[in-house]
């Protein structure tokens, strides 16, 4: 191990030296030495002000990865106020980092991956515990916080036959950096038997916390008005995360939209030129959402279009069937938001780099397209028959709860770690 640890420590090295360098040419370079240019000052900074209050580390890869430490950290809010979080990444936006940042949350970019670093960062953070999303160029860290005997937990992991982090020629190391972890949390049974074929004990399979954050956004989600004035004209269909290929598959459906049913469309992205030509395409009454519609303009429209920014999960309670865009170019969008709500759901076929999307459509919750015309094939059939509709959103509905409730297990092995509660325990 001391070995491995060298040459580890030595390439980890070398590596910053080669990154130095290539700030001369790289503003890639560049911009990583600059986000993390002064971050001792910082982070001394921030602690100072939390006057010694106990601090829990989430090391994460990447601003999407906090929502998998969102639910944990709102539990352990709730029953620790005293306790800071101190989030860090390896990539984020600076504005993200602000709108992350609050009196007991402080976000920051991780400093290079560097046995010295890692001594500084603990001697800085002090850290009770450490819970980490699956991510590279961390074991320095790793290391570091195993040696100091810091309770260190891997949540979310979730490892296909062709991501698996065991490659031949680093299955050693990767199977020593995961005998670090006190515990593993795995979000699937077949990452559970991938993990321990490689001799990792310390592991239980308990889903993904993602869900939890789901259920918690469905309880918060606002009331909008116009969407209410246009649920109660009618059945409403929403569909979100849409391309520009999306919405020209969307095109024949809107033509001949039946009587009673609404239409909603959430862009993947607001780019202007491609709303105002996709309007023009449609040849139909369109309002847009940025023109605050009223009920009457509402009632003479085919389609309503979210054009200003506008979290799709806040859209979903209004809907009897949802469309999530992206599928026709393996760029699908989150298919389990819809399924907290218990609705129905089509997707497009490219979606077998998303798991979920497969276990929904296998679970009878989500079906299937391929084409435009199969598109408006399958509305028609979900609006002609109610019986269809209920059955997919039941479907729905049990897989999502099936998948809730994994903050709390992980939650309760923080708390007999680090607290020292007799809580029972049992791996699965």
């Amino acid at each position: 191990m001391a070995v491995s640890n060298f040459f580890y420590n030595l390439a980890n090295v070398l590596h910053v030296a080669l990154l130095r360098l290539s700030t001369l040419w790289s503003q890639t370079a560049r911009d990583a030495y600059r986000a993390r240019a002064g971050w001792q000052a910082r982070w001394n900074q921030a602690m100072a002000q939390r006057k010694e209050r106990p601090t829990l580390w989430c090391l994460l890869n990447s601003t999407s990865d906090y929502e998998q430490c969102a639910p944990l950290i709102r539990a352990l809010s709730a029953l620790h106020p005293d306790w800071t979080f101190h989030l860090t990444f390896q990539h984020a936006e600076p504005l993200d980092l602000q709108r992350l940042s609050d009196s007991n949350t402080y976000a920051a970019i991780l400093p290079f991956n560097t046995a010295k670093n890692a001594v500084r960062v603990l001697r800085i953070l002090t850290p009770i515990a450490t819970i980490v999303t699956p991510q590279r160029n961390v074991g320095s860290f790793l290391t570091a916080l195993h040696d100091g005997g810091i309770p260190t937990y891997l949540i979310a992991a979730k490892f296909s036959n062709l991501s698996s982090p065991f490659k031949w020629y680093n299955r050693r190391r990767q199977r020593e950096l995961h005998q670090l972890y006190t515990w593993i949390f795995t979000t699937d049974v077949h990452t559970l038997n991938l993990l321990s074929h490689h001799g990792i004990t310390r592991i239980s399979c308990v889903g993904d916390t993602r869900f939890d954050q789901i259920a918690q956004t469905k309880k918060c989600a606002a009331t909008i008005a116009p969407l209410e004035r246009l649920a109660q004209r009618g059945n409403l269909i929403v569909a979100t995360h849409t391309t520009a290929q999306d919405e020209q598959a969307l095109t024949p459906f809107i033509w001949n939209l039946p009587a009673h049913w609404q239409l909603m469309v959430v862009p993947n992205a607001i780019n202007e030129q491609r709303i105002t030509q996709w309007i023009e395409k449609i040849n139909r009454p369109v309002c847009r959402f940025s023109s605050q519609p009223t009920s009457d303009d509402l009632a003479r429209c085919s389609l309503l279009l979210i054009d200003t920014p506008l979290p799709a999960s806040s859209t979903y309670r209004y809907a009897s069937i949802v469309y999530v865009g992206g599928g026709f170019e393996d760029q699908l969008g989150d298919a389990f938001e819809p399924a907290a709500y218990g609705i129905p759901i089509i997707i497009g076929a490219r979606h077998h780099n998303r798991p979920e999307a497969i276990e929904l459509r296998e679970h009878d919750a989500a079906a299937t397209v391929q084409t435009s015309t199969q598109l408006v094939s399958v509305f028609r059939s979900l609006i002609k028959h109610d019986s269809i509709r209920k059955h997919m959103g039941l479907r729905a509905n049990e897989l999502f709860t099936q998948h809730e409730g994994s903050t709390d297990t992980i939650l309760r092995r923080i708390e007999a770690d680090i607290l020292l509660v007799n809580i029972p325990y049992e791996s699965t």
